[in-house]
């Protein structure tokens, strides 16, 4: 979090990740996930259902925490497999946000398809991770290739078309 200008009179309010110490640690995925539960709610879990998600395993964190949890965490292609494999839907997501794209295999790709069980999960691993691979636009699909690469032109012409 930046710091506030003397010029600027609301006071700001630390995160509490960002008191716990100056240098990032290396979180486990045991960590990660005692910190979900910790941060989760029943309420944001009912919430959920309304919206049609509903996960076997599932915290409720809300996603402005988990935003802040992954930023604390930081960038882990390790971690993030673990996290995935835990079956748990906010570690799932948390996984999304925290995986190095560059890193992303297709087969992990069609792994995690395969796994999406709700369209929150399917919503937060495509727009955080999927969509900024080196695979996005070859995996996209009705796509249209252009000298063996996705031509985004084309693409953005088909949706605009609909």
């Amino acid at each position: 979090m930046k710091a506030r200008s003397r010029s600027f009179s609301i006071p700001t309010r630390r995160s509490e990740f960002s008191r716990k110490s100056g240098s990032r640690q290396n979180w486990t995925c045991r960590q990660c996930l005692a910190e979900l539960r910790r941060l989760g709610s029943r309420e944001n879990s009912k919430g959920m259902a309304r919206f049609g998600i509903r996960a076997k395993i599932g915290y409720g964190v809300s996603k402005p925490k988990m935003d802040v949890l992954a930023r604390c965490v930081g960038k882990s292609h390790a971690l993030a497999l673990e996290l995935w494999s835990s079956g748990v839907h906010d570690a799932r997501i948390l996984a999304g946000l925290v995986d190095q794209a560059r890193m992303v295999t297709a087969a992990q790709m069609d792994r995690w398809v395969r796994d999406f069980d709700n369209w929150d999960v399917c919503d937060g691993t495509c727009c955080h991770l999927f969509a900024h691979t080196p695979l996005a636009w070859s995996k996209a699909p009705g796509r249209r290739l252009c000298n063996g690469a996705a031509d985004r032109t084309s693409f953005k012409n088909v949706r605009a078309s609909r």
